[in-house]
């Protein structure tokens, strides 16, 4: 009886720390010849890769005492297959390369970490718990529920930061499409740049390095900082409102650099050290308070501070030499439009011969198209009186001009 009682005990003793395997060979993870164990690890083992394993089953760790470490000459990767990983209250530190479909975090007592040196390409991470990377990590889809750390470099297609979690980005990369719901802190400085195509801020965005940059629009409905000294160029449109709550809140203490167009139904505020810089059109329907610099490249006319206002500009707010800026928008242009403002008749002249017989088309700020029609003749009428109040960019060949409709 003692003899069994003593054998039960080492056995508990022995589970209870967990069983551990290390690879002593290349080979499949199914093949216990790959493991010193001569078995096929489990949910409940600390497994080392000293080799090259080639991921050809769907694994899981779900014990305190389980996990995955890959040393730096070994590797994970999965096969002809689409291969998962699952990691549950485990260990994962890779200093080597893994290579999985999916890779999904549920919880852990430790941080997981992608270290300095090494690589991880997935198709997708859904992380529910602390992952940090500092090594080089790939990824067509990011779905973080809780704290994704970067301090190496990512690529990210598509990034999804979940209520309540938190992002850090301290280093470069690229992730093009950002949809935020928690919190995002963008620490990065040059030279390592962070790329991105189009963000959507619905809960808090912090931009305080000096290496964020969008090719596309920046959309916020939350809160969003743009720090001192801090340059944030967007290659397409801005946009702050929240048609919800109207609680869209954008602070700029820095310099921000718009391609496209400028719109703002909430609020949007700065000190002197803010400016703006927008290249198309801006729309105004909420609040622009503070002092900061507005300066809107293709005005409509000298004395407003943007092309179309129905909100609230406070008196502090400077704009940049808008005469100059008219007048060169203006000088010895391909068509003339008057009067602008205009209600009812818009006149148009065409003083190039270049011009006539070309297709002319009338677009709102949001680029649909409202009218199109073709110009015979150096001089046309055309009938505004069903359009609504706004601003409009007419099209005649490569000139664009920008008018007003106000009835």
């Amino acid at each position: 009886m003692k003899k069994i009682l003593l054998i039960v005990f080492i056995a508990n003793v022995f589970f209870a720390k967990g069983q551990t395997t290390s690879s002593i060979q290349s080979g499949n993870w199914t093949n216990p010849n790959t493991w010193d164990c001569n078995c096929i690890p489990t949910a409940n083992y600390s497994v080392t890769i000293y080799h090259q394993v080639t991921l050809n089953t769907n694994i899981s760790f779900t014990t305190s005492t389980s996990g995955l470490y890959i040393d730096n000459i070994g590797s994970l990767q999965q096969d002809n297959g689409l291969r998962d990983i699952l990691v549950n209250g485990c260990h994962f530190d890779n200093y080597g390369i893994v290579n999985v479909n999916h890779f999904i975090i549920l919880s852990s007592s430790y941080e997981l970490f992608n270290y300095s040196g090494a690589t991880m390409a997935v198709t997708s991470l859904a992380n529910s718990w602390v992952f940090e990377n500092q090594g080089t990590f790939i990824a067509d889809s990011v779905n973080n529920a809780y704290n994704f750390e970067n301090d190496g470099s990512t690529q990210i297609n598509n990034l999804i930061n979940a209520s309540g979690a938190i992002f850090y980005m301290l280093s470069g990369g690229t992730i093009n499409w950002i949809e935020n719901y928690g919190v995002m802190e963008f620490n990065s400085l040059p030279p390592f740049p962070v790329n991105g195509i189009s963000l959507v801020n619905n809960g808090s965005f912090y931009n305080e390095g000096n290496s964020f940059s969008l090719s596309g629009d920046l959309r916020n409905t939350g809160r969003f900082s743009n720090y001192q000294g801090v340059a944030l160029p967007i290659g397409g449109n801005f946009y702050n409102s929240n048609p919800s709550t109207h609680n869209a809140n954008f602070a700029n203490e820095g310099t921000i650099n718009i391609q496209g167009s400028w719109y703002n139904a909430d609020t949007v505020r700065g000190s002197p050290y803010g400016s703006f810089s927008v290249q198309d059109s801006s729309v105004n329907t909420g609040i622009m308070q503070g002092s900061f610099r507005f300066c809107d490249a293709t005005p409509i006319s000298t004395n407003e501070v943007v092309d179309s206002n129905t909100g609230n500009i406070s008196p502090g707010i400077t704009t940049c030499s808008r005469s100059s800026i008219f007048q060169l928008h203006n000088q010895n242009p391909e068509i003339k439009i008057y009067p602008n403002p205009s209600s009812e008749i818009l006149n148009i002249e065409i003083n190039s011969s270049n011009m006539t017989h070309q297709e002319m088309k009338i677009e709102d700020v949001l680029g649909n198209e409202i009218l199109k029609q073709s110009l015979s003749t150096n001089h046309s009428n055309i009938n505004i009186s069903n359009l609504q109040n706004g601003v409009y960019i007419i099209r005649v060949g490569n000139s664009v001009q920008k008018f007003i409709v106000q009835h």
